[in-house]
């Protein structure tokens, strides 16, 4: 069957991002692209309490230490790697993992800087990410093996409420007028405490950086929060 490129938007906007061009479509993964509009300040707009983030009063990663990571890139990859097949399987559900959660937090921050790419290729290879290649890089040096886009990892884990975060949950949220439902992830960011998350994007900075989720923007477009790891 062949279809006018013109017809891919009404077709497929709720199931890939692409760009149409005169040689016919470039694919891209469902999400990762840049959200812009994180611009205004955490007290810039009112919003309904009920959207406030907090965290779990419980949340045993209290502190910081740098233990339980893999010893190297090298040892990442071949973990990553070992890992594949479950990712390939659209039925493998992975049970929550006990990892040092402050360790991984440490390691996610090693990245800070990393420049951001709608559609990233494996970092090892670019040294770029967008949110759900980044997010999945660094669980993956813990053992623990997400699927490629932001909306396919959002399948796995345990939900969670915006009221009672800890560290290390998984925090996903719609970007405004990417697809046609606003109930469509498109973005996710890695949480580490005190309403902040560790993320990639191109917003207010290109790449890999540190977000307060206070602002109105994150507290609008927060879709749900899942929990992989304790």
């Amino acid at each position: 069957m062949m279809l006018p490129v013109s017809s891919a938007t009404d077709l497929f906007a709720e199931e890939m991002v692409f760009e149409t061009g005169a040689d016919g479509l470039t694919l891209f993964p469902s999400d990762g692209a840049e959200l812009g509009r994180d611009t205004d300040g955490p007290d810039a707009e009112q919003v309904d309490p009920s959207l406030d983030f907090a965290d779990d009063p419980n949340d045993p990663f209290k502190g910081d230490d740098a233990e339980g990571a893999f010893a190297s890139e090298e040892e990442a990859e071949a973990a990553l790697g070992a890992l594949e097949a479950l990712a390939a399987d659209p039925e493998a559900v992975p049970a929550l993992k006990n990892i040092n959660i402050n360790a991984m937090i440490r390691t996610a921050k090693k990245y800070l800087g990393v420049p951001y790419r709608f559609g990233a290729g494996p970092y090892p290879k670019t040294n770029r990410f967008d949110c759900s290649s980044y997010t999945r890089y660094v669980f993956a040096k813990y053992g623990i093996d997400l699927p490629r886009t932001a909306r396919a990892q959002a399948r796995i884990g345990k939900t969670v409420s915006r009221k009672s975060l800890r560290k290390g949950d998984l925090l996903y949220f719609y970007v405004p007028g990417r697809f046609k439902s606003n109930k469509t992830i498109g973005h996710v960011g890695i949480y580490i405490g005190n309403r902040m998350m560790i993320h990639a994007n191109t917003e207010p900075k290109n790449g890999v950086q540190l977000r307060s989720i206070d602002r109105a923007f994150w507290k609008k477009t927060f879709i749900t929060a899942k929990r992989i790891a304790y």
